[in-house]
């Protein structure tokens, strides 16, 4: 049998291990494709102290689900203009919260003790976002980076002071308002930006936008200059002139404004007389005591509150707070007060309006030209005005815009920047679905090639000898008999002629054994030819591919040479034999059998 060669095997099966070694990185790049999931990760911090109660920093509860809300995750797809489901997003999304070693240490520690474990309102939260296949790595980055800033936007909306500056400068025209009426617009809408951008410059000193370039001072140092300069200017210029588009009209106006403050002033001085009554009345009840201790009017009791001052103003609720109701009775007086305070200065200033305007009924020092000039002039400034106020208000929007979403980045920190995971190692698997198979691939081939070892040794091996028997042979030639021979195919026949003089003269045992021998010369001699057959009886038949007949001379003469040296030596029985060589192209035979032919017709004696 042949000898276990792992060479000769992979050799001869290698086609076949590395169709399956292909194949099998195909499949396990497409199984692992088809089941690939990217998950996006990063960490987020809310930054502000009642996040550590679970609160909003409006006081409300703190849902972090809103991470993943539909409005959140509509606003990051249509800014990234993509045409994905809102719901296949939010399918994949997660918030979990990050608890410290040392508090889930402790708390499995309670809970090993049966003892009860308050839960941990954790203020970090790792925020994933796992998508399928059919996107990338890539993708899932981009879109968590984006749902995040979305959610930073509003989360300041929602829980942290928005502020949202209107331009009242803007609706100027078509109104019907007279010149005076503009500009109390601008001044009024200078004085609102100007008490919004202190109260923001106070929480957010720091604050510069990165698309304008201008911190909230800068934005407060070019209104403070429209609201202290340009402004004066023209109510000066308006009353100096005593300009107006039509002065009954704006008579009429200013004239109802004093009325209404006048009116609300009266009603506040009632307010403010009966409020103080009654803090007089509270004090000097708190100084007896009495507040706290009178018998009551109801049932002669102590227990009863029917003698109370209070008891009038106040529904009886025996659990009143009388400090609380105290201070909301400062706070009421003052708040009044200022508010009468307040319709008394603006009665006082219609009053003067009135008084300018009037005085400039019969007034003839300024001519029709001069006046009409002056109107021109202060229509000039006042568009002028409004111009440069909406040039201001649109770097003013914009940078109100960013800051209101650094308010809410402030309360809400980054952690840690996203980072993308693949569920599968596309690469790793392909590795190992090849290294496997490979493996396979020269286990099978390997006991392929041996199994085959063993079938031809059963079957096709003429044991004795340990060469291809007369079946082998016989198989060989019908393989091959319908294929047209290449020129360079060599039959070699060779025959034991004294085979049947040995068995006789020194016995079958010997005979074999010289026909044993005489083998295993022909192997050695057709090592590098081709394959040598044994027929049966004293015959073998050897067919070589790839051998011109200068070949095949040269092996006869190497087989003789052996026979040769055997017979010198031997001093007993010695070899004869007959050898036939035919060549394709030399003996124009071309089918396998007619090459036969002629090498058993060649057979020539040989001792």
């Amino acid at each position: 049998m042949k000898s276990f060669n792992i060479i000769r095997y992979l050799k001869k099966w290698w086609p076949l291990i590395a169709l399956m070694s292909f194949c099998a990185g195909v499949f396990f790049m497409r199984y692992a494709t088809s089941n690939q999931a990217y998950t996006a990760q990063s960490i987020i911090k809310y930054n502000y102290s009642q996040a550590e109660d679970g609160k909003t920093p409006s006081g409300g509860e703190l849902d972090v689900s809103e991470i993943f809300s539909s409005s959140v995750v509509k606003q990051a797809i249509e800014n990234l203009d993509l045409t994905v489901n809102v719901d296949t997003i939010r399918s994949g999304g997660t918030v979990t919260p990050i608890v410290p070693d040392d508090v889930a240490k402790t708390q499995a520690a309670k809970i090993e003790k049966g003892e009860d474990v308050e839960e941990y309102q954790s203020t970090e939260y790792l925020v994933t976002l796992s998508l399928s296949s059919n996107y990338d790595t890539e993708y899932a980055r981009t879109m968590l980076d984006e749902i995040l800033s979305c959610y930073f936007a509003s989360f300041g909306e929602k829980y942290v002071d928005y502020y949202t500056i209107p331009n009242n400068a803007s609706a100027l025209d078509g109104h019907g308002y007279d010149y005076l009426e503009q500009a109390e617009i601008l001044k009024n809408t200078v004085s609102e930006i100007s008490s919004n951008l202190i109260n923001c410059q106070k929480s957010h000193p720091e604050f510069i936008s990165s698309h304008t370039g201008m911190s909230l001072s800068d934005l407060l140092d070019e209104y403070n200059y429209v609201g202290d300069v340009e402004i004066p200017y023209l109510f000066s210029e308006i009353l100096g002139g005593k300009l107006t588009q039509n002065r009954e009209v704006l008579l009429k106006k200013y004239q109802e404004r004093y009325n209404t403050y006048i009116m609300e002033g009266d009603v506040d001085t009632e307010k403010v007389a009966a409020v103080l009554e009654v803090i007089q009345s509270y004090g000097n009840k708190n100084k007896d005591g009495s507040l706290y201790y009178q018998k009551g009017a109801r049932t002669g009791t102590e227990d009863d509150a029917g003698g109370f001052v209070l008891s009038e103003v106040y529904e009886y609720d025996t659990k009143v707070d009388r400090t609380t109701v105290y201070d909301t009775l400062i706070s009421d007086y003052v708040t009044i007060l200022n508010r009468k305070s307040s319709n008394v200065i603006d009665a006082a200033y219609c009053q003067y309006i009135i008084g300018v305007f009037q005085d400039a009924a019969d007034s003839t020092d300024v001519s029709s030209e001069n006046k009409a000039f002056s109107q021109q002039s202060v229509e000039q400034e006042i568009d002028a005005l409004q111009s440069q106020l909406n040039s201001l208000y649109e770097s003013l929007s914009i940078t109100m815009k960013e800051y209101n979403e650094y308010c809410g980045a402030v309360n809400l920190g980054v952690l840690a920047s996203t980072t993308v995971s693949e569920k599968i190692n596309v690469k790793l698997y392909i590795l190992l679905g090849v290294a496997v198979f490979f493996i396979l691939g020269v286990c099978g081939a390997i006991l392929l090639g041996r199994i085959q070892d063993f079938v031809e040794y059963m079957f096709f091996t003429e044991q004795s000898l340990d060469m291809p028997n007369r079946t082998a042979c016989d198989l060989f030639i019908r393989n091959n008999s319908g294929r047209v021979l290449p020129d360079d195919t060599v039959c070699v026949v060779v025959e034991l002629a004294n085979l049947s003089q040995i068995n006789t003269v020194y016995g079958r045992e010997r005979g074999n054994a010289m026909l044993g021998q005489f083998a295993g010369f022909l192997k050695e001699a057709s090592a590098t030819c081709g394959t040598v057959y044994y027929n049966g009886g004293q015959q073998f038949i050897g067919f070589f591919d790839q051998c011109r007949m200068e070949d095949a001379e040269s092996f006869a003469d190497y087989f003789h040479r052996l026979i040769a040296a055997y017979n010198a030596e031997s001093t007993e029985a010695t070899y004869a034999y007959t050898i036939g060589i035919s060549e394709s192209k030399a003996n124009n035979a071309y089918s396998i059998r007619a090459l036969l032919r002629e090498a058993l017709r060649s057979r020539t004696r040989q001792e």
